[in-house]
């Protein structure tokens, strides 16, 4: 800091110059987020949206984007490629970005579409990096609940990323221009060195990151995880938080967390999964996936018929596969029991018919999951979780369908279910259930490495499955 004389011997503290620019490294808090500190020196120095594209060389886009930004704070890269910047700022925003992970690894816990907040948070003229997490659910400093919205207006906030909309309203809504804060009273510079004690609010998550980081994840399919078409973005990053959590150490407190209905099923160094029906099969090697198979089958054929045929409001009717007219499954029937049609939607993916016209095993789903050999028990599960999901889609597929005086389906809402349903009932598009995910990692300290694969539902039970029965309210 340096002193300046204003009259009468009396001195004050202003801040001393860095590359030109009004700043003091006080004003940076632990985890702070670069968003916040672009806001302080465009407030310190009267910079303005001109003022800051000129700082980093760059035009200012507005939010009008789809996917990360090409300016995002978040994925910050773009700044470290533009050498004119000068090189105090070009720090401050690289080095307050989610430490120590790849751009793949913060796409699957963060993301840049709006700002997340905590309004206390934002009255200190602080904001944390660590808010664009979208599985953190509360402030740990304040344990406010983080929004993504105006809590006066309503409106959606602005992108996290270096936008007119967002540089060029610091600490307050660019639609009502009112603060995010919950005071009335504008935002600072002598607010700026707020006093709050941060680090050891976020020490539990900046250490979970760290595992996140050097694990050495194997996931592959992460892509394709939870990839539905009504999905937002945000769920799949919700989720993967919420896994992460489970599978690493980690010291967050549950009522923090956003968290997520996954099951998971592990195996060690080739040892057996646990198996949802909770038997073990007996072939023995990992290519005999065709037994594999017709095991499952033969379990869900039994389980079904015997527990709940019975008691089935459409009828005694047996499980057995009839296939489609074509690969859109419109020749499903309408009103059969959604546990049937499941299974036919189940088959339709999981079997087809080679040049000799012989059922055989889709090549897709017979190589899952596709990185590595998994255990049959492992490939079971999978195949047994897979029939769980395509129940739900029916039960999604009941719900669409209408029926006139005459009790007879109206056509035109059978093929709306098929063209909202295509997605899951199509195997060309996809070839098996997105709630369905294998990863392998090495956490540090450990001598094994690890695989799970999770399965994102209520329940992978037959017995919670039979429980729930014809009924068509989608969980």
């Amino acid at each position: 800091m340096l002193l300046t004389s204003i009259g009468r011997g009396k001195v004050q503290a202003r801040p001393a110059q860095v590359d030109g620019f009004c700043w003091t490294q006080t004003w940076e808090g632990p985890f702070e987020s670069a968003l916040s500190l672009v806001w302080k020196l465009s407030m310190a120095n009267s910079l303005g949206v001109n003022g800051l594209a000129d700082l980093f060389r760059r035009t200012m886009p507005n939010s009008l984007t789809h996917g990360p930004h090409p300016r995002s704070l978040l994925f910050n890269h773009w700044i470290d490629e533009n050498p004119e910047v000068p090189q105090y700022f070009r720090r401050l925003v690289l080095d307050h970005g989610l430490p120590d992970l790849s751009m793949d690894e913060i796409k699957r816990v963060a993301g840049d579409e709006h700002i997340r907040y905590c309004p206390r948070c934002m009255d200190a003229c602080y904001h944390s990096v660590f808010f664009q997490i979208d599985g953190l659910r509360r402030c740990p400093i304040h344990r406010e609940a983080l929004l993504d919205r105006c809590h006066r207006c309503g409106q959606k906030t602005g992108r996290y990323a270096v936008t007119k909309e967002t540089i060029g309203h610091p600490y307050r809504c660019h639609h009502c221009h009112e603060p995010y804060g919950y005071g009335n009273a504008p935002p600072s510079v002598e607010r700026f060195v707020s006093g709050l004690r941060i680090a050891t609010a976020f020490d539990p998550i900046d250490a979970l990151l760290k595992a996140y980081g050097v694990a050495e994840f194997g996931w592959l399919a992460h892509d394709d995880w939870l990839d539905h078409q009504y999905l937002e973005r945000s769920t799949r990053r919700i989720a993967t938080f919420d896994l992460l959590r489970r599978l690493l150490p980690n010291a967050i407190a549950d009522d923090d967390i956003e968290q997520y209905s996954l099951q998971i099923l592990e195996q060690v160094d080739g040892h057996a999964v646990v198996f949802p029906s909770g038997r073990k099969f007996t072939t023995s090697s990992n290519s005999d996936r065709e037994n594999v198979f017709k095991e499952v089958d033969q379990y869900i054929v039994q389980q079904v018929q015997q527990r709940h045929h019975s008691r089935c409001p459409y009828g005694n009717i047996p499980l057995r596969y009839y296939p489609p007219f074509n690969d859109h499954c419109d020749g499903l029937d309408p009103m059969a029991c959604p546990l049937n049609i499941g299974y036919q939607i189940w088959h339709h993916h999981f079997r087809g018919f080679n040049r000799s016209y012989q059922s055989v095993l889709r090549y897709p789903v017979s190589v899952w999951p596709y990185s590595t050999v998994v255990s049959n028990e492992m490939w079971g599960a999978f195949c047994l979780c897979a029939y769980f999901f395509y129940v739900e889609v029916a039960k999604k597929w009941a719900l669409l369908i209408e029926t006139d005086s005459d009790g007879r389906v109206v056509l035109m809402s059978k093929l709306r279910a098929l063209t909202t349903l295509a997605v899951d009932l199509n195997y060309g598009i996809r070839s098996f259930p997105s709630n369905i995910t294998y990863l392998s990692f090495h956490p540090l300290g450990h001598s094994e490495r690890r695989s799970v694969m999770a399965v994102a539902a209520d329940h992978i039970s037959m017995d919670a499955l039979l429980e729930d029965g014809c009924q068509t309210q989608v969980h």
